[in-house]
């Protein structure tokens, strides 16, 4: 998806984003959502969305809306946690699930 920024300056004037071909169509009609809201519009069970929104996702997962939200390989809870260690400011799973709001 290509995005036409205007009006700031410094930054580059065309940014990419790169996004599952199962999720244009909702892309299209609902912008850019992140994985947490994602996971709302599936309506999973509470404990089905807990569960993917604070633990570490190995695989690309389909929603039952047909979205797909990705995996999360490059950040196991057992590195994150010796990353994370002395901030003070998050468990691993708390990364996970902030992270989910942030990641589109």
């Amino acid at each position: 998806m290509k995005v036409i920024v205007r009006k700031c300056t410094g930054l580059p004037s065309v940014v990419y984003h790169l996004a599952e071909a199962a999720n244009w169509e909702s892309i299209q009609r609902r912008g850019l959502q992140s994985a947490s809201a994602l996971l709302d519009l599936a309506d999973l069970p509470k404990s089905e969305r807990n569960r993917l929104a604070t633990t570490c996702r190995l695989t690309h997962t389909r929603l039952p809306s047909g979205a797909e939200i990705r995996d999360q390989r490059p950040m196991p809870a057992k590195a994150l946690e010796r990353c994370l260690v002395g901030t003070g400011r998050f468990t691993a799973e708390e990364f996970i699930q902030h992270s989910a709001f942030r990641a589109f």
